[in-house]
């Protein structure tokens, strides 16, 4: 994709995302609060105006360079690259049900294997297996160290595994 094209299409992402953001803001407004700088629109709506005004500079900055530019960008999404959203998206959704730790170490050892086998070149069954021990202790690990964290030092309070 060209840069020019790929800017024009962010901005105008952009664009509709302050739209939308801005009606949000709208809901926000508390008729109990006075005073201005105080309400909670009143910020919202200052960044949303920031980033509306970014958005139609590199608007007018891609309508300068869409005869000039010829500059073609590298893909952003690969295969690996949807399935780390894809990934991250069962995160999300199973957290509750699996809880932090057992999802949290899923999650971690399958990103970490799957990065860790596209890095190597060609690994041999042993290396396979190798690469699937490691990740899975650097998974545990970490987990655990992220859960104690978050429990003993934050005193958060996070999803537990139910069965029910």
């Amino acid at each position: 994709m060209k840069r020019w094209k790929r800017d024009m299409i962010l901005s105008v992402a952009i664009l509709v995302s302050v739209f939308a953001a801005t009606v949000y803001s709208i809901l926000l407004k508390s008729p109990r609060i006075k005073i201005f700088l105080a309400r909670p629109d009143t910020y919202m709506g200052l960044w949303l105006a920031i980033l509306a005004l970014l958005a139609v500079l590199l608007l007018i900055r891609a309508q300068k360079a869409r005869k000039t530019d010829e500059t073609i960008l590298p893909k952003i999404w690969d295969n690996i690259g949807i399935f780390t959203v894809v990934v991250l998206f069962l995160y999300l959704l199973l957290i509750d049900i699996l809880g932090f730790f057992l999802n949290s170490f899923l999650m971690l050892w399958i990103l970490v294997d799957t990065y860790s086998l596209k890095i190597c070149d060609k690994p041999t069954t042993k290396g396979k297996v190798l690469i699937l021990i490691k990740s899975g202790v650097f998974s545990l690990v970490t987990s655990y160290a992220t859960t104690k964290l978050f429990t003993e030092v934050l005193s958060a309070k996070l999803p537990i595994f139910s069965l029910f």
